[in-house]
């Protein structure tokens, strides 16, 4: 690969990772007007020079340059404060910096001044927040104060840095062969090469991040849900009569073989265009919390963001958050944030709860809350048609009959007959 390609592909890397330190993503304070000035002199443009060569000078020590970056943006910020304070009237006093006015002149004397200041302590804030070893975080930290503070001939620090650093690393490696340990034991050992453990890929969640957040997900909804046998292999149609109903002439366990398929289905193929948000109903004891479990086991596993809980636990939130202690009022309202947020809602045992005029007002917040915002929610209910007339409004009655999939459960309480057979 010729410098060019390798200038070019830092240069990619560097604007990539300079853009995400003080963008619009990291914003939402009080303070975003000296974001926006760091931001508009950091990203101005530029040949990186300084940057490059930081990465540059890393492989050829034999180093990672990914694990380098932070430290070559942080040269490219200490750069920069000098390049805004130089701009400043009480110094050269100029207009315009690479074809665009100055910083002061956008932001104003005070913010321009405070943006420089700022940089300059994120420079060093961002190599000692890199992933690298403390050692190197404060040799690095430290060099670059040297050469800002300092001054002086730079190719002689840097030539001799580069063989003190190598001189050293020939040290320790002897030291380490002495001990018996391999000569590699110090380094960094991450566990994940893709984003060296920081849990970020670029500007984006990175997938081993990811995959740990479905993994504790998965155990909040075992412990939860008791989801340590809730997997649909588990799901047994030989608790449901296989004998035809008369007045359908179909047999519960066909009925049932019908629904299961569908909560399979649906649990594999949810988020597409043609998911439903359902209304499992029937009787006690046939079924359904046992495969709603299994539906939120699953989409969980999938990356979706799943809350399972009772219709009275979810409703018991809701009051916490609008009645609850002033010292508990935080963690109420990030917990009922995420019942309305979540990709998909489960609220089991609907009517179990105590029905008040703040259930049935939260109730209704719920369902229309995320039809509108066009999230998933499932209900199961024992009650009947005429139980949930007498306990819901018309308004709830009518949302639930015509924007949700009715799931019927059919047979007889397995809960009884599991009994009778132990």
């Amino acid at each position: 690969m010729t410098f060019d390609e390798r200038y070019d592909g830092y240069l990619a890397q560097i604007e990539t990772a300079l853009a995400g330190y003080f963008g619009e993503g990291r914003r939402g304070f009080g303070f975003d007007g000296l974001l926006r000035a760091m931001d508009y002199s950091l990203m101005a443009g530029g040949k990186r020079i300084r940057p490059v060569l930081v990465l540059e000078f890393c492989r050829v020590c034999g180093g990672d340059t990914r694990a380098a970056l932070p430290v070559a943006c942080a040269a490219e910020m200490l750069h920069t404060y000098s390049l805004i304070h130089d701009d400043l009237p009480c110094m050269d006093n100029d207009d315009l910096r690479r074809g665009k006015p100055t910083n002061h002149k956008v932001f104003g004397e005070c913010t321009a001044v405070l943006a420089g200041d700022a940089l300059q302590a994120e420079a060093f804030g961002t190599i000692l927040r890199s992933g690298l070893p403390p050692l190197r975080r404060a040799r690095c930290a430290e060099a670059l104060a040297d050469a800002a503070g300092k001054g002086g001939d730079l190719y002689a620090a840097v030539s001799s840095a580069r063989d003190k650093n190598l001189r050293l690393q020939e040290e320790l490696r002897g030291e380490l062969r002495r001990v018996g340990l391999p000569e590699d034991w110090l380094d960094a050992q991450y566990l994940c090469d893709k984003c060296l453990d920081t849990g970020y890929d670029g500007d984006r969640l990175c997938e081993c991040l990811l995959a740990r957040y479905r993994e504790e997900q998965r155990k909040s909804l075992s412990a939860l849900c008791r989801l340590g046998s809730s997997t649909f292999d588990e799901f047994d149609l030989d608790y449901y009569d296989s004998e035809p109903d008369p007045r359908t002439g179909v047999s519960p366990r066909e009925s049932m073989d019908v629904v299961y398929e569908y909560c399979v289905r649906y649990a594999e193929k949810f988020g597409g265009r043609h998911t439903k948000n359902l209304f499992m109903r029937g009787g006690t004891g046939l079924g359904k919390t046992f495969l709603a479990a299994c539906i939120a086991r699953t989409v969980s596993e999938r990356g979706f963001s799943v809350v399972y809980d009772t219709a009275a636990g979810l409703f018991s939130l809701m009051e916490r958050e609008k009645f609850g202690r002033a010292d508990d009022e935080e963690e109420a309202r990030g917990d009922v944030e995420r019942l309305f947020a979540c990709d998909l809602l489960i609220a089991d045992d609907l009517g179990t709860e105590l029905t008040t005029a703040f259930t049935v007002s939260a109730l209704y917040d719920i369902i229309n809350t995320r039809l509108a915002d066009g999230r998933w929610t499932i209900f199961t209910s024992n009650l009947s048609d005429e139980e949930l007339r007498a306990r819901y409004t018309p308004q709830i009655l009518s949302r639930l009959e015509g924007e949700y999939h009715v799931l019927p459960f059919y047979g007889r309480d397995i809960r009884l007959l599991r009994r009778d057979r132990e």
